[in-house]
């Protein structure tokens, strides 16, 4: 992502930040190297997971990168009416294709892709596109592998899940990634 918002952006990191992304490789390849040992149940595919999470890292870049370049002169309430618009379009063209049908579906499903819709979407997403005008989108990336801590909290808290020895080391980097990676972005608003 770094690398990409210099090409793209101009947006070259400070030390601090490329050291935060040095510390949140190491973390995340600290998870996927325990994820990989820990399959579980039938059909458990951890490493899958593992791929389809890191497909989605390369995706949630490149939306980062578009983000950043269009927020500079898009206002935020256009911006994300065109992003979630098009997605929900794109679902339901998915849904179609694959014979899924939303009419046929529980209500409680209905509640919680309402639930979706409104806390991740339109609080978290948001929050995320809000900052792309202000924030550089490598710091936005770096912030968003916050994510997953929080989730792993969740589920130990609500789930009874635990965290491998690896996992734990993996998280603390992360936040220290991150934490660095914080530090110079305000280093650098104040500069400005």
């Amino acid at each position: 992502m770094a690398l990409a918002s210099a090409i793209f952006l101009r947006e070259r990191p400070g030390g601090a930040a490329v050291a935060g992304i040095v510390l949140t490789l190491v973390g995340s390849g600290l998870i996927f190297a325990a994820d990989a040992g820990r399959a579980t149940g039938p059909g458990a595919a951890p490493m899958l997971g593992n791929v389809l999470a890191l497909a989605g890292a390369v995706s949630a870049s490149g939306y980062l990168l578009v983000g950043r370049a269009l927020r500079a002169r898009v206002s935020l309430m256009a911006y994300i009416w065109l992003a979630y618009s098009t997605a929900a379009v794109l679902l339901l063209c998915a849904a179609i294709a694959t014979g899924v049908s939303f009419i046929s579906l529980p209500s409680a499903a209905w509640v919680f892709m309402v639930a979706l819709a409104l806390g991740p979407q339109l609080i978290g997403h948001t929050t995320f596109n809000w900052a792309l005008r202000r924030l550089s989108a490598t710091f936005v990336a770096v912030a968003i592998l916050g994510e997953p801590v929080g989730a792993a909290i969740l589920a130990w808290l609500f789930f009874d899940e635990g965290f491998a020895p690896l996992q734990s080391i993996g998280f603390v980097l992360l936040l220290a990634g991150i934490f660095a990676a914080a530090r110079d972005e305000r280093s650098r608003a104040l500069q400005h």
